[in-house]
């Protein structure tokens, strides 16, 4: 590549600098198509061995397809992270008492979705008729691949699993994360709206909602754990602290005017 002037040396030495040739001349980055990937996943941070490196070691050349198409999927403002329109996971929801101007719901999770028809997903699509004997025995389907690979990027530390809590399931927007932290908060705010008789040990998450917020759910996806730096990772990252101190406050009101 330094042959073919893609590559660039800047520096040399036991500590090299390269830059990367722009080869779409001076062409304007389109936000839409343009997809950016963080330092660390290439150089690590401190030191921990790259995940690059990690990835390698899986001698698995489409789990660094995947881990680059997840980048290019996901969208922190909109989603909490991988775009739900390929990877979600519902709740159940049920509704446990209501108090004041509240409804008390608890949640659990229920099923994960995945969008078979998107580009993405369709890389790692395998053909049921080469699905070995014991995967068919374990009720497996065509979409094993890209859950395993899932499942190892996750093993390794490079996505995470995310929840939020929505107005509405489809398209809509965030209320806030569902941190550990928030999630002790809106259980203890429920319990502030409950009675002694109400059983809701079985509930993952249990969370007191205004009442016009009938159609509010929690939603599941994953986010890459290494964030690029970018104008749009900080936007994000600063509305997510707002919005999780209001709703922390919130909670905390809630627990401050009705325990006695």
């Amino acid at each position: 590549m330094l042959d073919n002037s893609v590559i660039t040396r800047l520096k040399g030495g036991t500590r090299p600098r390269y830059r990367i040739a722009d080869t779409r001349g001076s062409a304007k980055l389109d936000p839409r198509t343009t997809y950016w990937l963080p330092n660390g996943i290439v150089m690590g941070v401190a030191d921990e061995k790259p995940p690059l490196g990690k990835i390698r070691e899986s001698r698995d050349p489409m789990l660094l397809t995947l881990f680059v198409d997840l980048y290019r999927e996901q969208n922190l403002f909109e989603d909490g992270g991988i775009s739900q329109a390929v990877c979600r996971t519902l709740y159940t929801k049920e509704k446990v008492n209501e108090r004041a101007e509240f409804d008390v719901f608890g949640f659990n999770k229920s099923n994960t979705y995945l969008d078979w028809d998107t580009e993405m997903v369709k890389k790692h699509y395998r053909d049921k008729e080469d699905l070995t004997e014991d995967e068919r025995r374990n009720g497996s389907n065509c979409t094993i691949d890209f859950f395993n690979r899932i499942g190892i990027l996750d093993s390794l530390g490079l996505i995470e699993r995310t929840i939020h809590l929505f107005d509405q399931e489809d398209d809509g927007e965030i209320i806030h994360e569902l941190s550990a932290e928030l999630d002790v908060a809106a259980r203890d705010a429920s319990m502030s709206l409950l009675s002694e008789h109400h059983d809701v040990d079985h509930y993952e998450f249990l969370i007191p909602l205004p009442r016009h917020l009938k159609e509010a759910t929690i939603v599941g996806t994953y986010r890459t754990t290494y964030k690029p730096r970018t104008n749009l990772t900080g936007g994000w990252y600063q509305d997510t602290q707002k919005r999780n101190k209001l709703y922390r406050d919130k909670y905390t009101e809630i627990v401050n005017r009705f325990c006695i």
